[in-house]
């Protein structure tokens, strides 16, 4: 047999092989559950074959995009996102990703043209309204962000994720009723029970509901007990409302579960204060304010104490500091019944 025949029939035989390779190298690539690695190497035997529709190389770009960007390296993510984008400018999706690695890359110019041209592409997908909005929320542009937000509940009704988004925008704007409506749906829905309770009892808290946040916090801690924000929230609640010693507990279990926290320690300087201990009060805002400076309530507590200690030019050096950082802190201690 000649030379030329014999090279023939081994490149026949060859030829199922290296479409069995090439198709076990796609599935890695487009499969998120494999190793990171293992998809980058894989899309980039895909990419590099160069045998696939432009279609199919700018999928492969894209996987590995979002394989680059779950390490971390959002530069070799972006180059991968404009490569895709090129090949096939039609997918909503690459420009969905672009735009959320653009956004923590806090390019927010840039994440919002490329949400917009998602919400062009496929005006029906809540994901672009989504997105934007949660850049316009960090933009302060909270108007303009709850529109996108409502348009994201409304495409996506049964959807956790843009529900909770403007519950939490609710919530910073101090629309706490509407806040709650939200995550009495979030709820329902199934969303994270214990940190959705959390959350709530928070904006009943600022209602002055303090029986029903309180009621929201213990069913928190039934359902995460290792977890010390809520156990720190109830100590702040029962506080305010004077129930100190169930609040000493409760600040005490949140600093065994989280030593040397500073909003902890703040929240136990407020149950010392309010039970007169000025000595503890002061030693417990001397270490949160350690930690971190800016703590207007440690600062502002500090100083009454310090004040009802004797001490008043410290005291008042204390209070002014807590002014400049909380122009209304005066208010919000007094409506804890500090004063």
């Amino acid at each position: 047999m000649s030379r030329a025949a014999l090279l023939a029939i081994a490149a026949v035989l060859s030829t199922p092989v290296l479409a069995q390779d090439a198709t076990e190298q796609w599935r890695i690539c487009s499969d998120e559950a494999t190793p990171i690695i293992s998809r980058i190497n894989a899309c980039t035997v895909a990419i590099e074959a160069q045998r696939d529709a432009p279609r199919n190389q700018a999928k492969a770009h894209f996987n590995r995009a979002r394989a680059h960007e779950g390490a971390n390296d959002l530069p070799a993510a972006l180059v991968d996102l404009d490569q895709a984008i090129r090949l096939d400018p039609s997918d909503a999706d690459f420009f969905l990703a672009r735009g959320r690695v653009h956004g923590t890359a806090e390019r927010y110019d840039r994440a919002m043209a490329d949400f917009a041209e998602m919400v062009r592409l496929n005006p029906r997908d809540y994901r672009g309204y989504h997105n934007r909005g949660v850049v316009l929320a960090r933009l302060g542009r909270h108007a303009e962000a709850m529109r996108d937000l409502d348009e994201a509940v409304r495409l996506a009704f049964a959807d956790v994720a843009p529900r909770l988004t403007r519950a939490t925008l609710r919530h910073q704007m101090r629309d706490y009723a509407a806040a709650i409506a939200d995550y009495d749906e979030v709820l329902r829905l199934g969303g994270d029970e214990a940190e959705v309770l959390a959350r709530r009892a928070a904006c009943f808290e600022a209602l002055g509901q303090h029986d029903r946040a309180i009621d929201d916090l213990t069913r928190a801690i039934r359902l995460a007990p290792a977890d010390a924000n809520p156990w720190n929230s109830r100590c702040w609640v029962r506080a305010i409302i004077g129930q100190l010693e169930l609040a000493l507990a409760d600040c005490e279990e949140a600093l065994r579960l989280k030593p040397g926290e500073a909003a902890i320690l703040d929240s136990r300087g407020l149950v010392h204060l309010k039970a007169g201990r000025n000595d503890a009060a002061i030693a417990d805002y001397d270490a949160a304010l350690r930690i971190d400076a800016r703590i207007a309530t440690s600062l502002y507590g500090r100083g009454i104490a310090l004040q009802r200690s004797g001490d008043a030019m410290r005291g008042e050096v204390d209070i002014v500091a807590a002014k400049l950082i909380q122009p209304d802190i005066a208010e919000e201690m007094a409506r804890f019944g500090v004063k």
